[in-house]
């Protein structure tokens, strides 16, 4: 018999779409910046149909959608990576956030893959002092760094006038001596050196004066008072009158003032 017969076979797609290289860029990112989140994602059997991130956990949609199109920080379109940028709301809860991409193909395969960053909120919470002169020893506290990062302080025009580590806890404390430059106010930066995180405070570089003459006139054998600021942190002051030199020395406060 030379009798055929046919039958037919479908192939199906069972293999779901394959991401790889899942990032946070920068990874970690303080409260109130902008960070991109990228994915590699291919389907070489029925396509990529749609790629998504749950932003639940920084204040976001829990569906929201990547693109490939070359927008919205996505550098290239149809490469195969996927793209969302955003905004850190100053809300969110600091700490490790784990996000989840969910990439879905044209015959419904998913697979699932997971963005790490890290919020931080850099500030600096105290300074004493807040003024003195040149030679005045500073001591500044601040948290909110990435844990044991190292932390470089900026005065003024001087760069890295202290280079701390932070705690675990991201907080930390440094400590320098105001060094020569011009008087006036002058913004202390302290810089995080793996998170890039930056958060500043001023400080008053006080001007050399006499602030005030106790009484201003009067006879021979007046006893006066002179209060004084903005001098080297506990260094002599002369004080002459008059023809007189030396007719008193005294010693400057850890903050430049005196009394005399």
């Amino acid at each position: 018999s030379n009798a055929t017969a046919t039958a037919t076979f479908e192939i199906i797609d069972k293999t779901p779409p394959m991401i790889t290289i899942p990032q946070s860029i920068p990874n970690i990112v303080s409260t109130g910046k902008q960070v991109k989140f990228t994915v590699k994602v291919i389907d070489r059997e029925s396509g990529v149909k749609f790629v998504i991130i749950d932003l639940a956990s920084i204040k976001g949609t829990s569906t929201q959608q990547m693109s490939d199109d070359g927008t919205n920080g996505d550098e290239v379109a149809n490469d195969g990576v996927y793209t969302y940028k955003t905004t850190i709301p100053n809300s969110v809860s600091l700490g490790i956030k784990n996000l989840i991409t969910t990439a879905q193909d044209n015959v419904s395969n998913i697979s699932n893959g997971t963005i790490t960053l890290q919020v931080i909120n850099p500030k600096i919470i105290s300074i004493l002092p807040s003024s003195g002169t040149i030679g005045t020893k500073v001591t500044i506290k601040g948290e909110g760094y990435y844990a044991s990062e190292r932390i470089r302080v900026d005065f003024g025009t001087t760069k890295s006038i202290a280079v701390i580590l932070a705690e675990s806890n991201g907080s930390f404390t440094a400590t320098f001596t105001t060094d020569l430059q011009p008087y006036g106010k002058k913004t202390i930066t302290a810089v995080g050196l793996l998170s890039n995180a930056l958060t500043s405070t001023t400080f008053n570089l006080l001007v050399p004066k006499i602030t005030s003459v106790i009484p201003q006139s009067g006879p021979i054998g007046t006893i006066v008072t002179l209060q004084g600021e903005g001098y080297l942190a506990t260094e002599q002051i002369r004080i002459d009158f008059g023809t007189t030199k030396s007719i008193v020395v005294t010693t400057a406060s850890i903050i430049g003032s005196f009394t005399a």
